[in-house]
């Protein structure tokens, strides 16, 4: 059946382990894994869907981006794309692919996500790599919900810069969960938990049919060190922010606690991890 699948979140939460996983059983069915990341440009569009129109009328590559995925659609296939940098695009995808558009929320325990996109990028707002320029949501830009972090979001630490982008595009994709395209929440831990099926439902809903995981393993190509001293310090406010979106996400307040504890987040992020493969000749996607 032809449908144009999103799984949305935002990053570090097993896109790429979801989209390998996906892949290794498509029969016919396109899987697309951050393609056209920074093009997107998320962070400047994020809640502007006039700014949103007309970086895409400036943009041929991501206008022939959109037209190849529709035309796949148009001709009976099933697309499934899992490239969190398209965050801000979510109410355009809604409206282009319309009855055949589908998505479903990936999320992560915050304090895991901060802290694992801390191993790829500083959020220094003095020297921003162009992921962050262009995908990563900053307090003080224009459109955030939490305004009111503003004011001191420049004495936030990189962990607490990480912290409210999770909160920022987390939000952001909750609020379309009555949404009648929306077709449920998972959480990366259960995807990868041994003792549950949540990773197979998940991939039989995308792929239409039935089908098993060949492997339940987490997978990260780009698996990481944090590569500078880092504080695990958080703003009260921020912290009482995250914990009530995380505990309508479905995670108690003693697995927050136990996630936010400066000693095990340093001793997981803060040196050599040999827990998840990460060799880079290992294909994200091993077919389309």
């Amino acid at each position: 059946m032809s449908e144009f699948w999103y799984v949305a979140s935002n990053g570090r939460c097993g896109t790429q382990f979801l989209a390998r996983q996906l892949s290794m059983v498509a029969d016919g069915e396109q899987i697309v894994h951050e393609r056209m990341s920074l093009r997107l440009s998320s962070r400047t569009l994020f809640r502007n869907p006039e700014a949103l129109y007309s970086h895409l009328g400036r943009s041929p590559d991501l206008q022939g981006f959109f037209v190849r995925l529709t035309n796949r659609v148009k001709n009976g296939e099933r697309q499934v794309f899992c490239g969190w940098p398209a965050f801000a695009w979510l109410d355009y995808m809604m409206e282009r692919f319309s009855g055949k558009f589908r998505f479903v929320h990936l999320v992560r325990n915050p304090y895991d996500n901060a802290a694992s996109h801390c191993t790829h990028h500083a959020m220094s707002i003095t020297n921003l790599s162009r992921m962050e320029k262009l995908c990563k949501v900053f307090g003080t830009d224009p459109k955030v919900k939490f305004s009111q972090f503003a004011d001191r979001y420049n004495q936030f630490g990189p962990f607490e810069r990480q912290l409210l982008h999770w909160l920022e595009v987390t939000s952001f994709i909750h609020e379309h969960s009555a949404a009648p395209e929306f077709r449920g929440l998972f959480r990366f831990e259960d995807l990868v938990a041994s003792d549950d099926t949540a990773l197979n439902e998940m991939m039989s809903q995308i792929i239409g049919r039935e089908v098993q995981a060949s492997e339940a393993e987490p997978f990260d190509r780009v698996h990481k060190e944090i590569p500078w001293p880092l504080e695990f310090h958080v703003d009260p406010q921020l912290r009482a922010e995250v914990d009530a979106l995380a505990k309508r996400l479905g995670y108690s307040q003693e697995v927050l606690d136990q996630a936010m504890n400066p000693e095990r987040l340093q001793a997981i992020y803060c040196g050599k991890r040999f827990d998840l493969p990460c060799d880079p000749s290992i294909s994200v996607i091993s077919k389309t």
